[in-house]
């Protein structure tokens, strides 16, 4: 009986667990697309978590890691949730003599869940390893991540013991580590086929889940505003006009390095650009309230107007021809 209850216990702790790997996640995605300021857990120029969040390891195909992390993590926690309620959970079954591996039409809805679950935590280790590398590479240290690095390898031993018992025969148990059994079920084609149908009609909710993310991510992105590409307007004016735009900003800011797009490198040279981690003293006594900021200086240096968070480049337009009764 004791073990059947450890069995349940191990998937409803992953469950709760994936939910806070959920919320990490989102966190992480909230965090890259801010529009100013620096991250709560921006500690040092070495524990950032903007650092690794804005750097070119942060995205894949170009879609954030973090919601990528959202998507595994929803799937893990459906698994697991799915695992837990399962009837064949109980001490009963899983003490018999055959376990849950197979029944008359194949393998077991609850060995092929905990098959499934240990297959998704092998895979979310590789991207570990990945974001382990970036940090190396980057040189810091992003405690966001180390959190949800945490949680991986909670649910990577959790899915272990889930198919040790739920997927390995009782009287093999002892003969080979779950891992090992796993990797050579892995390899096996009627394995996997049968493991598959077993899970067939799991999966319209499974790909709903990895979806959905996905989804709500590009239409975000579909619906922000579009950025007015008047490059050369905004140029003539920046190289005619009396007064300077100056870019306070930092390089592990999210919305400075989305500045910086908008800008393209021509634009960029042509605004006084200042990078206040880099060069503190010159923005001592300005009151930034958070970055990107935006000042019209005149050229004694006097500020005329000033505007805080992404300006598009029609924004920027007006600001350049603006004074100081218009800010």
């Amino acid at each position: 009986m004791a073990e059947g209850k450890g069995a349940t216990r191990w998937a409803l702790w992953a469950a709760c667990v994936s939910v806070a790997g959920v919320l990490l996640s989102l966190y992480m995605v909230a965090d890259k697309y801010r529009s100013s300021g620096r991250s709560s857990c921006d500690l040092s120029e070495r524990i950032s978590c903007s650092v690794i969040n804005n750097s070119e390891f942060a995205s894949l195909f170009g879609v954030p890691v973090a919601v990528l992390g959202i998507v595994w993590f929803l799937v893990i926690g459906f698994l697991s949730y799915r695992l837990h309620n399962h009837p064949n959970g109980s001490a009963s079954t899983l003490s018999s003599a055959s376990g849950t591996i197979y029944t008359n039409k194949g393998m077991s809805e609850a060995a092929a869940l905990a098959m499934a679950m240990l297959a998704w935590c092998v895979a979310g280790a590789g991207f570990i390893v990945y974001l382990l590398v970036a940090e190396i590479i980057l040189g810091a240290i992003c405690p966001m991540c180390t959190a949800v690095h945490v949680l991986v390898a909670f649910l990577f031993y959790a899915s272990l013991r889930l198919y040790a018992r739920h997927a390995i025969p009782p009287h093999s148990r002892d003969a080979s580590s779950p891992l090992s059994t796993f990797f050579a079920s892995a390899t096996s084609l009627p394995t996997l086929t049968s493991a598959a149908r077993a899970l067939q009609p799991l999966l319209p909710a499974l790909a709903a889940l990895a979806a959905l993310p996905l989804v709500i991510f590009i239409l975000a992105t579909i619906s922000l505003p579009a950025l007015d590409p008047s490059h050369a307007a905004l140029r003539t004016c920046v190289l005619t006009n009396r007064q300077q735009l100056v870019f306070y900003g930092t390089d592990t800011c999210a919305a400075c390095r989305r500045q910086k797009e908008v800008l393209g490198p021509d634009l960029l040279q042509l605004v006084r650009y200042v990078d206040c981690v880099r060069t503190p003293s010159s923005c001592a006594g300005k009151e930034l309230k958070g970055y990107p900021t935006w000042a019209v200086e005149d050229w004694s240096g006097q500020e005329r107007a000033r505007h805080y968070g992404l300006r598009t480049l029609s924004q920027l337009l007006s600001l350049a021809a603006c004074d100081v009764a218009s800010s």
